[in-house]
């Protein structure tokens, strides 16, 4: 059974580093994609969740990660989150969550196959737009952080043109629930990906009890790497 998410009316926003531009360079130059990181032998994971359709999922998420008092990056689709609805994303920011791009709609592959860079950057500012109308202003400056994951990991030059024209660092992943039934080990700064689905659910849980690893947002891992 789902659990009953109740959202604040005036969240809490937990305080975010700040990415300046040289620490977003040092990410990510010449907009290479970033699938992981270096944190030496600190035993840290990024907590990473997609995409948003599906309201029962998305709650049981939210109170999983509520019960182990962790903070998740969410590559939201605006589309999803609007269906969601603003109470969900109060819920979201209240619990100290991320936000990031994943595109307004989660088009098919074959017509995102055929967008260039201008269709990106119009994609980017709907998704702003529709985030910025379900946040307010003032919580989207503190909570949206400057990462964009393309659907489907399409990181092709129209994709990452985008990214480098609208200050975006490109994020994708190093594991996923489907590496570890391959046998694949995690590794201290793999940049892990769940999606807002059920089997992600039933499994999120199990991998980040027995993993051994210490499972951050974004922000924080970034935080402890050993940046050049």
């Amino acid at each position: 059974p789902s659990a009953t998410i109740v959202a604040s009316s005036t969240p809490t926003l937990a305080p975010l580093p700040s990415l300046t531009p040289e620490i977003e360079m040092m990410l990510s130059p010449n907009g290479e994609v970033v699938s992981r990181l270096d944190v030496g032998e600190k035993k840290l994971i990024a907590l990473t969740i997609d995409d948003g359709y599906g309201r029962l999922p998305f709650d049981a998420i939210i109170e999983l990660l509520r019960e182990r008092d962790l903070q998740a990056t969410f590559f939201l689709v605006a589309h999803a989150a609007i269906n969601l609805g603003p109470e969900r994303m109060v819920t979201l920011v209240a619990d100290g969550h991320q936000i990031a791009y994943h595109s307004f709609s989660h088009d098919d592959l074959e017509i995102l196959s055929r967008w260039n860079q201008d269709d990106w950057i119009v994609d980017y500012q709907n998704w702003e737009a529709a985030f910025r109308e379900l946040l307010g202003d003032e919580v989207y400056e503190e909570v949206v952080r400057p990462y964009a994951r393309a659907p489907y990991g399409l990181f092709n030059a129209p994709f990452l043109v985008m990214t480098e024209e609208m200050g975006l660092v490109p994020l994708g992943w190093s594991k996923a629930p489907d590496d570890l039934a391959r046998s694949m080990a995690l590794e201290s700064g793999d940049i892990f990906l769940f999606h807002v689905r059920y089997p992600d659910v039933d499994l999120m849980g199990p991998i980040m009890d027995e993993s051994g690893f210490e499972f951050v947002s974004l922000d924080e891992l970034i935080a402890e790497a050993n940046l050049k």
